[in-house]
């Protein structure tokens, strides 16, 4: 029972499932939050990890929590720039020194005050590469593109929810409901219940006949579902 409460209203996510999710390779996932090995110049060497995740890992499992999702979100953007692992766990760490929070890439802060924060971190270690992401032609900007944030919802500094697919669409992601697995928002049922369903049936009016909802909201979980990542 202690779990559970430990989970409660944070979700908890596999690493595959964060995979799936977010579109990050299960083996980056788990070389960020793990650290990792590696040799150079014929020594063995270790690297942290760039982001620590909230839950402790069970029976050598790691799981991620809703926030450390989408902080894993951040963790990738900065990487496909060009980042190396080494300036964004610096980044992370001195971010998480100026907000005073351990999640400084998912604090709402954060993304308010980027520019301001990059300049910061960047003038404290002579760093140019990260100097470059504010003075570079607003290149932080393209790094944070509005896609990142739009539909993450914040309650206080940190996000509360996650439409992605945008907040025009119908499924949430939500970590007080489902243990943070998508749903349809207005019914709160998994978007993998309906898409089990809808498989085993092949029809949308009976799986909605089922459970008491419109055709068009299974449709919208079967096509959201067949839009992750396997």
């Amino acid at each position: 029972m202690g779990k559970r409460l430990e989970y409660f209203e944070k979700g908890i996510y596999s690493i595959p499932e964060a995979s799936r999710l977010t579109g990050v390779d299960t083996r980056s996932i788990s070389r960020w939050i793990r650290g990792y090995t590696y040799t150079q110049s014929g020594n063995r060497r270790e690297s942290a990890p760039v982001f620590h995740a909230d839950y402790e890992p069970a029976e050598g499992r790691f799981a991620l929590s809703f926030i450390d999702m989408m902080e894993l979100r951040f963790v990738y953007a900065f990487k496909a720039h060009g980042l190396s692992l080494h300036k964004i766990r610096i980044a992370s760490n001195r971010a998480a020194e100026i907000l005073d929070t351990h999640h400084p890439f998912a604090s709402s802060r954060f993304f308010t005050d980027r520019k301001s924060i990059f300049a910061r971190i960047a003038a404290n270690r002579k760093d140019a590469d990260l100097l470059d992401l504010v003075r570079g032609q607003f290149e932080i900007e393209k790094v944070l593109s509005p896609l990142l944030i739009e539909g993450v919802v914040f309650d206080k500094d940190y996000p509360s929810r996650w439409y992605p697919l945008g907040r025009i669409h119908t499924i949430v992601v939500d970590p007080k409901f489902a243990f943070g697995q998508p749903i349809v928002a207005a019914h709160r049922i998994p978007t993998a219940v309906l898409s089990a369903g809808y498989r085993a049936e092949g029809s949308f009016k009976k799986v909605a006949d089922w459970y008491e909802v419109g055709e068009a909201v299974v449709r919208a979980a079967v096509n959201f579902e067949s839009r992750l990542v396997a």
